[in-house]
C-alpha cells in the first residue's frame, strides 16, 4: 500500500494544514509516510490542488482520479480504496481493482446462490433449462442411461451465443422454468437428454441422479446428488 502525490504544475504547492511542500515534476513525487496517513485524512488543503488536478495522487497501481484519489487520501486503515492489478494486467480472473471490489466479486462467485460458471462451449442443440455434462471441453445433454452420461455439471441458465452457455453449478437459478413441482425432487431423464424430472429412472443400468429441488414454481435449486445406477 502507498500514498503518491505528484505536482504537475510548475512550482510549489504548499500543503499547509500538513507542513508538506510537493516540489513539481515526477521526480519530485511525494510519497506520504503510513505514519501521516491519519494527518493527509484530515488535510482540507489538499482537497482544492486535487480537485484541480494540480496534483495527482496514485497508488501502488498508478494514477488516481481526483474524486478516487481523495477517496483514497480519506480512507488511512482501510482496504476500501486500495487497488491492485487485475484483469488485463494480471491473470487473476478479477475485474475489479479495488480490494472491497474484488471481496464482493469473490463472494458473488463462491457463494452458492451465485455459482455460475459463464461463457462454456456448448451444443447448438442444447436448451436453457436443460440438465448437462462436459465431453471434451463442450457442454452437452446429459441423460441418465450411463454413469458417464449422468455425470452432471449443471443446469444452463442462460445462451450468450448458440454455442455458449452459462451453466450454474449450485445455487438458486433464475426464473427460467414453468411450473416446477415444489413438493418433488428432480432427477436427469433416461429417456430424454438434458431433461429433468420428478421420476427417476427404473430401467436396469440406468443412474439415479438428483439435480435439485424447486425453490419456487420457476427457479431451481441446483444440489446435485450422487450417481446410483440401477441394478
Amino acid at each position: 500500500m502507498s500514498k503518491v502525490l505528484r505536482n504537475d504544475t510548475g512550482g510549489n504547492i504548499v500543503i499547509d494544514d500538513t507542513g508538506v511542500t510537493v516540489r513539481p515534476g515526477a521526480g519530485n513525487q511525494y510519497t506520504i509516510p503510513p505514519q501521516d496517513y491519519l494527518l493527509w485524512a484530515a488535510s482540507t488543503d489538499i482537497i482544492t490542488p486535487v480537485t484541480a488536478g494540480d496534483i495527482v495522487v496514485k497508488d501502488s497501481v498508478g494514477d488516481l482520479s481526483s474524486t478516487d484519489g481523495l477517496n483514497y487520501l480519506e480512507y488511512p486503515d482501510t482496504a476500501f480504496n486500495e487497488r491492485f492489478l487485475s484483469e488485463p494486467e494480471r491473470s487473476n480472473d478479477l475485474l475489479k481493482k479495488n480490494v472491497q471490489e474484488a471481496i464482493e466479486e469473490v463472494k458473488n462467485l463462491v457463494f452458492d446462490e451465485n455459482i455460475v460458471v459463464r461463457d462454456v462451449p456448448c451444443l447448438a442443440s442444447v436448451a436453457i433449462g436443460e440438465a448437462v455434462r462436459m465431453v471434451s471441453g463442450t457442454a452437452e445433454e446429459a441423460i441418465a442411461t450411463s454413469a458417464a452420461g449422468a455425470n452432471v455439471m449443471g443446469v444452463v441458465q442462460a445462451k450468450s451465443s448458440s454455442i455458449l452457455c452459462d451453466i450454474r453449478v449450485g445455487g438458486v437459478s433464475p426464473a427460467i422454468f414453468a411450473s416446477l413441482d415444489d413438493t418433488k425432487a428432480y432427477f436427469l431423464s433416461d429417456i430424454t437428454a438434458g431433461l429433468i424430472t420428478i421420476v427417476p429412472p427404473t430401467a436396469s443400468g440406468s443412474v439415479v441422479v438428483r439435480v435439485g429441488v424447486p425453490f419456487n414454481g420457476t427457479r431451481l435449486l441446483v444440489s446435485k446428488g450422487v450417481r446410483i445406477i440401477r441394478s
